[in-house]
């Protein structure tokens, strides 16, 4: 099976392998090649933009990617260290590609490459990924390459005009607002901090600055283990609020002023509630849970789903018009004015929303739910029956409503509102299942029964 792509960009173990099915190493003669493609996807554009987070193998992958691009003809716009939203909003403002490196949330032996259109939006399977990826085992491919005019390298500060994008968003005065911040050593280090301190909030602010190996907390900010130093310095300083950015600055995770961890797709809920009307419509994957219906029916909004990724996730707000999406790990997409998941601009959206009120106090009369997780391994040869195995789970459920966007997402229980999805993991050789739902009692009642029902249709392949 030849894949590049997982649910977000290309990303593996640095010299080592790909994460998924390819057999392929991110070295630096794979990283090259992609550099060549992307130039000639692109219709080699006069530019290409190119940003990255403080990892040591950042400096490798983009001097190779950038050796790829030159060859072709092609500058390349170096825009160092910098959050992911920040280039993927200049990308569109220039109308220009990018691609951003970054591992993200994982740990700091791995990294990443997220293609950007000149739309600002990143590549999904449907937008680009299918063809880069054919091309890339197109053994025949041809990229133009002539010697007296190779690409150059010029440099540029896109920081300053994410700041005036935010500026532009952020309509109210932050005096009185005491704020942590926690960019977990990541591209929003120093970035987030010093807005919101021109902005009139009292800030204090840890982990704030880069470090290769994300040493103060890590890079994801989901772990509740990773947001302890936040939940204790927003009691510490008793905050209004606290902000976990992670790795690359895209996603945004929140502590209240009681010094609680809020969930993603509680945040998201806040946000769509606050900025979507009656009658329009959302985009958010099969792997949100719950409170994102409640929202929608007690606003009156529409929820569409789609498969799992950010990208797909931006594709579909793009192609129906939609103002926000969302997904359930802290990523918002505020889809007309930057397409891609902006934790700079959820972190404003949130501000706005607690200014003059309690986040525990707005969050403590939202319906409760309960999350329980489960992944089961199975052998690199299952890859080729995938198809098969999910029609047999879909069947072992047909009695109950379905959405088989992306897996199999089943209603286990209409009162209490408890889906269980059950999905490939687009990138590993895991079974995924996920189950939530108001009452803790259903919900691990019928967690087991999805899990019971998974194990019994991989067989001997799937272990714990």
């Amino acid at each position: 099976m030849k894949q590049l792509f997982g649910s977000t960009g290309i990303r593996g173990l640095v010299f080592g392998p790909l994460v998924g099915p390819s057999g392929l190493n991110l070295d630096v003669a794979l990283v090259t090649r992609l550099g060549k493609i992307w130039a000639s996807y692109n219709n080699y554009p006069k530019k290409i933009l190119m940003a990255k987070d403080p990892r040591n193998s950042s400096d490798m992958i983009f001097s190779a990617l950038a050796a790829g691009i030159t060859s072709c003809g092609v500058k390349v716009v170096d825009c160092g260290n910098a959050p992911t939203p920040a280039l993927n909003y200049m990308c569109k403002k220039v109308g220009l590609p990018g691609i951003m490196i970054t591992g993200s949330h994982t740990p700091p032996d791995m990294n990443a490459m997220k293609f950007i259109l000149p739309s600002g939006a990143e590549i999904d399977w449907e937008s680009g990924e299918r063809e880069v990826e054919k091309m890339f085992f197109d053994g025949n491919a041809e990229f133009r390459q002539e010697a007296i005019k190779c690409g150059t390298i010029e440099k540029m500060d896109i920081t300053k005009t994410y700041f005036e994008y935010l500026n532009e968003k952020l309509d109210i005065d932050l005096s009185g607002l005491k704020i942590v911040v926690d960019p977990g050593n990541g591209c929003m280090s120093g970035i987030m901090s010093e807005f919101f301190r021109k902005r009139g909030a009292l800030v204090e602010a840890i982990n704030d600055k880069m470090d290769s190996m994300f040493s103060g907390r890590g890079p994801e900010p989901l772990l509740p283990s990773s947001m302890e130093m936040l939940c204790k310095a927003v009691l510490e300083h008793q905050a209004d609020l606290g902000i976990g950015f992670d790795g690359d600055g895209d996603r945004a995770i929140f502590v209240d002023d009681k010094g609680n961890h809020i969930w993603g797709d509680y945040s998201f809920a806040l946000m769509a509630k606050s900025l979507v009307n009656k009658g329009e419509s959302i985009a958010t994957p099969v792997s949100t849970m719950g409170i994102i219906d409640d929202v929608a029916v007690e606003k009156g909004f529409n929820v569409v789903y789609t498969k799992v990724g950010a990208s797909e996730v931006a594709r579909v707000c793009l192609e129906n018009g939609f103002d926000i999406g969302g997904e359930q790990n802290g990523g918002i997409i505020f889809a007309k004015d930057n397409p891609c998941r902006d934790g700079g601009r959820a972190a404003i959206e949130m501000l706005k929303i607690v200014k003059g009120d309690s986040l525990y106090r707005i969050i403590s009369e939202m319906p409760k739910y309960h999350i329980m997780k489960e992944k089961i391994k199975h052998p690199v040869s299952m890859y080729n029956s995938r198809m098969e195995l999910l029609t047999k789970v879909k069947e072992a459920f047909s009695e109950k409503i379905i959405k088989d966007i992306d897996g199999v997402k089943v209603l286990m229980d209409e009162e209490s509102n408890t889906w269980s999805l059950m999905r490939f993991s687009s990138t590993e050789p895991l079974f995924r299942i996920f189950t939530g739902g108001k009452d803790d009692t259903v919900v691990e009642k019928e967690h087991l029964n999805a899990v019971g029902t998974v194990r019994n249709i991989l067989g001997e392949g799937g272990t714990k």
